[in-house]
């Protein structure tokens, strides 16, 4: 009886074992750099601080250009596509030529979720906390040094596994404002709206629906799939068929796909 209860232990012992790794391969795997700082891009995050007014402000490059970001393929822990970019930090010296100035001590700056496109989900550092409803509010950092010193990065998720995913959709949008909950109350930022995608947009070419590299004829016969049946397409599909760029494979797309087709057509 003794043996046999080691043995169970041992097995109990080694089960967990395996469990913990396949936990953290999926996760390091998935968001590699949340271990990393040093591996962010921080080129697109946002920097936040305060104008002379008290009104908490931001510099975010992919919100004045109307970025997209390009989330990855995950499964495991979280499926459907996923990344951490953009993420947050301050403001670290007085910019008085653009209003902009460091966060006081006592700032506790809190992103809050305004709207949010369906099975769009942004996960706090940790998987503690998941934002998908309006007013969904997470804490990026409690100000305790001067000048402010934080880097929090978010993982950005369309998840596969939400029913309301819709299949024709080739961009997500969400919109957010900061909020200072802290003893400086600071009033709330202006409302920004990030955009993501699960195609690689950066090489989405419009009306390019069989992924050759060009807008011709070819591409007649997968555009009408794309329209018809969006789910058997993938994603980068999905994206050339979008040719009115709204985000959206629709009949509505048809006028900007067939047109050029027709004056080749005609000029040939």
């Amino acid at each position: 009886m003794q043996f046999m209860c080691r043995t169970q232990k041992v097995r109990r012992m080694r089960a967990l074992y395996y469990l913990t790794f396949a936990l953290l391969v999926a996760v390091t795997a998935m968001h590699v750099s949340v271990s990393a700082g040093e591996k962010h891009e921080h080129g697109d995050d946002f920097v936040i601080g305060v104008s002379s007014g008290g009104q908490l402000k931001f510099e975010a490059e992919p919100v004045e250009e109307n970025e997209i970001f390009s989330l990855e393929t995950v499964s495991g822990i979280l499926n459907g596509w996923a990344g951490d970019e953009p993420g947050f930090m301050p403001l670290d010296k007085d910019e008085p030529d653009e209003d902009f100035f460091p966060l006081a001590i006592g700032a506790e700056i809190q992103l809050v979720l305004v709207s949010i496109d369906p099975a769009l989900k942004a996960h706090t550092p940790g998987f503690g906390d998941v934002i998908d409803q309006s007013g969904d509010a997470w804490t990026i950092a409690t100000v305790t040094t001067d000048p402010p010193a934080f880097d929090e990065h978010p993982t950005w998720h369309i998840d596969s596994d939400d029913p309301s995913l819709a299949l024709n959709q080739v961009v997500w949008k969400g919109t957010f404002k900061f909020v200072d909950a802290g003893s400086t109350a600071y009033a709330d930022s202006e409302e920004f709206t990030l955009r993501f995608s699960n195609a690689h947009v950066e090489d989405c070419i419009p009306g390019d629906v069989n992924l050759d590299g060009k807008h011709d004829r070819n591409d007649v016969c997968s555009f009408i799939q794309a329209v018809d049946d969006p789910g058997s397409m993938s994603p980068d599909q999905k994206c050339g068929a979008d040719t009115d760029q709204d985000g959206y494979v629709t009949e509505m797309d048809a006028l900007r796909f067939y047109k050029p087709l027709v004056i080749q057509l005609c000029e040939g």
